[in-house]
């Protein structure tokens, strides 16, 4: 299985989203995390310099947390990315318009997506997650307890691996 993994703003996140890819025993060698050119350079994100990198792209699996979630859904609208599924782990609603919301809801109706997101997470919690969604064709969400837009490995790694069980 290729896997796409697409990280936080947080230069950390690097390598906790590569233990997630790592940890799939279905993923293949073509499998990567994407590097964001801002952690190199010290500029500010780029959405559309990153989502540019997956242009007409279509892994298996995307795995995207927080500024990874907007990357993907950027580069859905405009580049072509297909992925077959998807997870999103703290999607940045509080970064989000109607633009981002638009695209979110098209994203879901049209890709398996699984979406993690903590009940009270800063960035934007699960109820107003699921309130953007009214529509939820081809989405399963999760909520997990927590505030601080951490995603443990522990807690969500159980939850992806039942979910592509399940035959997502």
């Amino acid at each position: 299985m290729d896997i796409i993994g697409l990280a936080g703003n947080d230069p950390a996140t690097e390598a906790w989203m590569q233990s997630l890819v790592d940890a799939l025993p279905t993923a293949s060698a073509g499998s990567f995390v994407v590097r964001y050119g801002h952690w190199d350079d010290g500029s500010r994100y780029d959405i559309a310099r990153e989502a540019a990198k997956l242009k007409a792209i279509a892994p298996d699996l995307v795995l995207a947390k927080s500024l990874g979630v907007m990357i993907a859904l950027d580069a859905h609208a405009h580049r072509g990315f297909e992925p077959a599924r998807a997870v999103f782990m703290g999607t940045p609603l509080r970064l989000f318009g109607d633009v981002e919301s638009d695209r979110l809801r098209t994203f879901v109706k049209g890709v398996p997506t699984l979406l993690i997101q903590q009940r009270d997470d800063r960035t934007g919690t699960y109820a107003a997650l699921e309130a953007r969604l009214s529509e939820r064709l081809a989405v399963r969400m999760v909520e997990v307890p927590g505030h601080d837009h951490a995603y443990p490995r522990e807690v969500v790694m159980p939850i992806i691996t039942r979910w592509l069980s399940d035959g997502s």
